[in-house]
C-alpha cells in the first residue's frame, strides 16, 4: 500500500472508512487492484520509486458527496487528484502529480443507436444528472451518424471508438519503418509554440535534431518536418519521448526530454503542457520577472487551499507546505 506524504496508515484507514460513509461504500476503491487501474501504464518513471501513483481513489456522485470528501481530507491533511476520465495519457492519465494522492473521479459519457433514441437518451441523463447535482454544467457533443461514410474516415481522430477498425495510433513510436527493432511501450509528448514563420520552422527543426543526438537518441525531425498549424499566430513542433517498462531506458528518455526542453527555452519557445514527472521543469521555464507567473499561482494557491490538499504538484504549483517538492 502507498500512504499519502506525512499521514499515518492509522489515519489513512480511518479517512477511507469516513469516505466510504459519506458516498457509496463501492466507489471507494483502496484494494492494490482497483487503484492499479489508476497507474499510468506509460510512466517515464515506471517501477521506480518517483513513480506517481495513487493510495485510493474515490468516485462521488453528488456535489454534497463531493463537498464532504474534500473536508475528510482537509481533516486528515490527505491530498486529491480530480480527474474527469483521465484518458490522455500522453499526460499521465488518471496518475497524481503527487505519490499517494487519492484520486477523486467523475464520468464522461457517450451514448450510441438511432439519432431519436441519442438525444432521448441524452436529454434523460442531463434530467437525471441536474437533479442529481446542483449546478451541474452539460456540453453536447458531436452527432454523428454511423457507420462513418469511407470517404470521412480518414478525418476522424479516434476511429476505434466509431467503430473503424484503425492500429494507426500506435504508428507514433511503436514499430513502424521509422522504428523496426525496439519498439517503445509508449510515449511522452513535448510541444512547443514558435513563431509562425519558416525561419522559425526551420531553427525549430535543427533544435530539436541536435538535442536528439547530443543524447544520443534517434530523431524524426528533419528540414521538411511539418508543424500543427491550428492557430493563426503560432505553429505547434514538438516530439514524442519513448517511454518504457526499463528504468536505463527511461532515464535516457528523461534525459532527452529535459535536454528538449532546455534547449527549446533558450530559443524562447515553451511548452503549453507536459506530463506531470516534468511539470516542475516546464514551469520553471516561464522564468520572466524572477518567475512571477509562478509566484502569482502559489498566492493563489495559498489563499484558496491553504492546507494544500487540492492537486498538489499539478501543473508545477505547489502548496507552500511542499514546494520542497518542485525540481
Amino acid at each position: 500500500m502507498v500512504l499519502p506524504p506525512n499521514v499515518s496508515e492509522a489515519d489513512f484507514n480511518a479517512a477511507l472508512g469516513e469516505f466510504r460513509s459519506a458516498v457509496d461504500p463501492s466507489w471507494v476503491f483502496s484494494s492494490d487492484e482497483d487503484v492499479a487501474l489508476y497507474r499510468d501504464s506509460y510512466s517515464i518513471n515506471w517501477g521506480e520509486p518517483e513513480e506517481r501513483v495513487a493510495s485510493a481513489a474515490v468516485a462521488p456522485a453528488k456535489v454534497e458527496e463531493v463537498q464532504q470528501i474534500v473536508r475528510i481530507a482537509n481533516r486528515y491533511r490527505i491530498p486529491l487528484y480530480p480527474i474527469s476520465t483521465g484518458r490522455n495519457l500522453t499526460y499521465g492519465g488518471s496518475a497524481p502529480n503527487l505519490r499517494g494522492s487519492v484520486v477523486v473521479e467523475s464520468v464522461q459519457l457517450y451514448f450510441y443507436g438511432p439519432e431519436e433514441t441519442v438525444r432521448a437518451t441524452w436529454q434523460a441523463a442531463k434530467r437525471r444528472f441536474g437533479k442529481a447535482i446542483a449546478g451541474a454544467k452539460f456540453q453536447d457533443g458531436e452527432l454523428l451518424a454511423l457507420p462513418i461514410p469511407k470517404e470521412k474516415e480518414p478525418t476522424q481522430s479516434d476511429k476505434p471508438r466509431l467503430g473503424i477498425p484503425a492500429l494507426e495510433v500506435f504508428n507514433m513510436v511503436a514499430r513502424n519503418p521509422l522504428n523496426a527493432n525496439d519498439p517503445s511501450d509508449g510515449h511522452a509528448d513535448l510541444f512547443v509554440t514558435i513563431p509562425r514563420k519558416a525561419s522559425a520552422l526551420w531553427e525549430s527543426s535543427r533544435v530539436l535534431f541536435e538535442a536528439h543526438r547530443e543524447v544520443g537518441m534517434p530523431s524524426r525531425h528533419s528540414p521538411f518536418s511539418t508543424p500543427f498549424t491550428y492557430y493563426s499566430r503560432c505553429f505547434w513542433t514538438g516530439t514524442t519521448v519513448p517511454t518504457w517498462r526499463d528504468s536505463a531506458k527511461n532515464a535516457r528518455s528523461r534525459e532527452l526530454f529535459a535536454k528538449v526542453m532546455d534547449r527549446c527555452a533558450e530559443h524562447g519557445w515553451v511548452s503549453y503542457r507536459t506530463n506531470p514527472a516534468f511539470q516542475d521543469l516546464l514551469i520553471s521555464k516561464y522564468s520572466f520577472n524572477n518567475n512571477s507567473l509562478l509566484r502569482f499561482q502559489e498566492r493563489l494557491k495559498d489563499s484558496i487551499d491553504p492546507n494544500g490538499i487540492i492537486s498538489p504538484g499539478r501543473y508545477g504549483i505547489w502548496p507552500a507546505n511542499m514546494r520542497k517538492n518542485r525540481a
